[in-house]
């Protein structure tokens, strides 16, 4: 959810490196939850979003979407601030132009 209360809804496209994609230390979830960040992230290196938005989306637990991004973090492509109530800023490490 964004500060709005409203559903984030990304436009455009996800971009999947080929870093991400052939890193065969990620599950295939975690390689399209990169993807849906570059999307949220709309030509910037970073985006608010919540634990909450990624588990709905996949259908999965929150603890389940801390643990992919964890897992991303651990492996450098990408940098998360902490919880908030609006969410959390994630950041691209990766260049994805």
């Amino acid at each position: 959810m964004n500060s709005n209360n409203k559903t984030i809804r990304p436009n455009g496209y996800a971009i999947l490196p080929a870093p991400v994609r052939y890193d065969k230390r990620l599950s295939f979830d975690e390689r399209i939850m990169f993807g849906e960040i570059t999307a949220l992230c709309a030509g910037k290196y970073y985006c608010l979003v919540s634990d909450d938005y990624f588990a709905k989306l996949y259908e999965t637990d929150e603890a389940t979407i801390s643990n992919w991004l964890d897992h991303l973090t651990e492996l450098g492509y990408i940098r998360v601030g902490k919880r908030r109530i609006n969410g959390r800023v994630i950041g691209l490490n990766i260049n994805i132009s």
